[in-house]
């Protein structure tokens, strides 16, 4: 309902935000979460898989080009990337830290890959925001629960140096918390 009562992609943006929040103070309606951000995702472009098989061929093939991409393989790589200016995939990623937390609570792996690959994608494509550093810590406390502990601190150690790039306060304890606790003990 909150699609149909705004007039503006602005206000359906600051609704699903609000909404995001709403969910995590009730703790519940997460699913009504994902659909309406599903909706923002496709109204900026980026068509969200709504199947359960469709998310994961879509985390597969982008796993493989963020391995396959030349930023993965250096920090510095990552940090080199141009700044996102492009309006509308700045909100994609804006829409996708806050779509990962919901499927977070809704313990959905697949998707929460989703979320953050492709964040990370994006980002890789068209630039770096302050919310590919997100997409960068989760993608690298994938890597250590994969064992692959030096791909896991780069990505991490890219994130933090992109934070402080940012300035970012919003965005700092989350980045903050994934290195410190699910990539720095292992690294």
């Amino acid at each position: 309902t909150l699609m149909v009562q705004t007039d503006t992609l602005q206000e359906r943006l600051v609704c699903f935000t609000l909404l995001k929040d709403l969910c995590v103070t009730r703790g519940g309606e997460f699913s009504e979460l994902i659909d309406f951000g599903n909706r923002l995702l496709q109204e900026l472009g980026l068509d969200a898989p709504r199947e359960r098989k469709e998310v994961e061929e879509r985390v597969l093939d982008m796993r493989t080009f963020i391995l396959n991409h030349r930023a993965s393989q250096e920090m510095e790589a990552i940090q080199a990337l141009p700044k996102l200016k492009n309006s509308s995939k700045q909100r994609i990623i804006s829409i996708l830290v806050e779509y990962w937390e919901a499927a977070y609570y809704l313990a959905d792996i697949p998707l929460m890959q989703w979320a953050y690959l492709s964040i990370i994608e994006v980002s890789f494509r068209f630039g770096n925001s302050s919310g590919s550093a997100f997409g960068y810590v989760l993608y690298g406390a994938q890597m250590v629960s994969e064992h692959r502990y030096k791909e896991a601190y780069r990505f991490g150690a890219a994130a933090l140096k992109l934070n402080h790039r940012f300035e970012d306060e919003k965005m700092l304890p989350k980045v903050h918390n994934f290195m410190a606790n699910f990539i720095s003990p292992y690294t």
